[in-house]
């Protein structure tokens, strides 16, 4: 298998491939600040305090760079957690159900604020979801797998138009994307 024309390892050793996934796995002593400085200490750079101002701003948690995990919401978390994944400018995102823990509301919110920040990085971004509207609303594509094996059942282009605004989700266009991924997933 190859990614962008590299094997997986070779993305991983350059640290081109940010994760994230549905536990925060944030380091509970470390600030907002210092989690996201993490990947540059871990890959031995020198931390680029412009790009951790940046992304701190981009995931809207400037005024809350000094707070530990324990003061910050779920969703806030998990803010933190992509903008960890971020840091160091990785060509793919990977994201394993990274609101799957969240309320509907704080997902739904989340979704939104996804979007935003892909439309601000530009990054290749896979996203593991069992939530149907979340892979309509966020994907250009979504691909149904089956059960063990795993095995591609069903592939859709998601064409509607971006930026995706929370009134597409009562768009008769969104509803039948729904229910056509629905129906790939009762059969798998």
């Amino acid at each position: 298998m190859r990614i962008a024309g590299a094997p997986p390892a070779a993305l991983i050793a350059s640290h081109q491939l940010g994760i994230a996934f549905q536990d925060h796995a944030l380091l509970p002593w470390l600030t907002v600040r210092e989690n996201i400085e993490l990947p540059f200490h871990l890959a031995q750079r020198t931390v680029d305090v412009a790009r951790v101002d940046e992304l701190t701003a981009l995931v809207g948690l400037a005024e809350f760079a000094g707070a530990r995990p324990r003061q910050l919401s779920g969703g806030m978390r998990q803010r933190v957690a992509i903008a960890r994944a971020l840091a160091l400018r990785p060509r793919i995102l990977l994201l394993d159900e990274p609101f799957g823990a969240l309320d509907a509301v704080t997902r739904r919110q989340l979704n939104i604020e996804l979007q935003r920040i892909w439309w601000d990085q530009r990054i290749t971004t896979v996203l593991v979801t069992h939530a149907i509207d979340e892979a309509v609303f966020l994907a250009d594509r979504v691909i149904v797998m089956s059960a063990r094996p795993g095995r591609i059942r069903h592939d859709v282009a998601i064409e509607l138009a971006r930026p995706r605004e929370r009134e597409i989700l009562s768009a008769p266009g969104f509803h039948a994307l729904s229910d056509e991924l629905a129906r790939a997933l009762d059969a798998a």
